[in-house]
């Protein structure tokens, strides 16, 4: 899987897509004046990297 960037701003004004993008499995390195500061996976890749069992995936609540 590639793991793909976004600035801090996009970040700030775009957090409800930013977000969406992870819950479908894109992870993203966060940068802020062009350097990587942090990293954004979904909770079943934080789970693999801390070596627990993935988390039981909620029901869409049907929101959009």
């Amino acid at each position: 899987m590639n793991t793909k960037s976004v600035t801090a701003e996009e970040l700030r004004w775009q957090l409800t897509r930013v977000a969406q993008r992870i819950v479908d499995g894109e992870r993203l390195v966060v940068t802020h004046y062009g350097k990587p500061r942090f990293a954004l996976v979904s909770l079943e890749d934080l789970a693999q990297l801390e070596g627990k069992p993935a988390p039981a995936k909620r029901p869409k609540s049907g929101r959009k």
